[in-house]
């Protein structure tokens, strides 16, 4: 199934329902943008990592229910590392991270990453890495009746400092 993924690039807005995926780095501290866009979401991570021995290493992932003040349905906190792997960001493998946690649902990602600018070129890659994870080849296996497997698309919408430059980028 090659429409396994619905994606949608837009700016820095509103944030209502879904899932929120947002990054952090080794410190658990969210950019600055994001952190203005969510107010309360720096909270929520700093009191659930501890209990879920998150420490923001690159490509772990901390997924917070019905998160406490929040507009969202589940928040995501991917982690991107400290300085060293900040700078050796794979950017295609961090798309694949968060497709494969918000997988069949409805996602927002902040795409302001601490530390690093997401350049158009960047951010394409993050859309690709997510497509990449969502595939699906299904055509031979055996059809399943009406309402046994639920076969909803993961729909992300990426919000970045330029929507122009990322959808072009994108094509």
């Amino acid at each position: 199934m090659a429409d396994s993924v619905k994606v949608d690039v837009r700016g820095f807005g509103p944030v209502q329902g879904g899932d929120l995926v947002v990054f952090v780095g080794d410190d658990l501290k969210l950019a600055s943008v994001a952190a203005e866009a969510v107010d309360g979401a720096a909270e929520v991570i700093a009191k659930a990592a501890p209990m879920e021995r998150f420490k923001g290493k690159a490509q772990s992932a901390l997924t917070v229910p019905l998160p406490a003040g929040l507009p969202v349905d589940r928040l995501v906190a991917v982690g991107i590392g400290g300085e060293k792997d900040r700078a050796k960001l794979d950017w295609a493998a961090l798309g694949g991270a968060v497709a494969g946690r918000v997988g069949g649902r409805t996602a927002t990602v902040l795409l302001d990453i601490p530390g690093v600018a997401a350049e158009p070129e960047s951010i394409a890659d993050v859309v690709l890495g997510a497509r990449l994870r969502a595939y699906k080849f299904d055509r031979y296996k055996t059809k399943t009746k009406d309402g046994e497997k639920d076969d909803s698309a993961t729909r992300l919408s990426f919000m970045v400092p330029d929507a122009g430059a990322a959808r072009r980028a994108l094509k």
